[in-house]
């Protein structure tokens, strides 16, 4: 058996050993121009959660946008429709 470099400092966990343990999701809300308003971190359980929580922040928010990412992959792209007018 192999101990990962993250378990070999006290009290240091990894993911890999969790499998409930959620996923950190980047959420950033897009204003009209197209630039970055806002950006933020979530720990989700998968894609689905993820894209949910997004809905839930777009709601609440005025921006135009919020894209979803999971590292260099961009999981979804969430938008308001009032605000592209339908």
């Amino acid at each position: 058996m192999s101990i990962s470099n993250h378990q070999t400092h006290p009290g240091a966990t990894s993911a890999a050993y969790l499998p409930e343990a959620g996923r950190f999701y980047r959420f950033y809300s897009i204003d009209v121009g197209g630039r970055i308003a806002l950006a933020e971190d979530h720990s989700c359980d998968g894609d689905a959660a993820a894209l949910a929580l997004g809905n839930k922040l777009l709601s609440e928010r005025t921006c135009s946008t919020i894209e979803v990412w999971l590292d260099k992959t961009r999981i979804g792209v969430i938008e308001n429709r009032t605000w592209l007018g339908g």
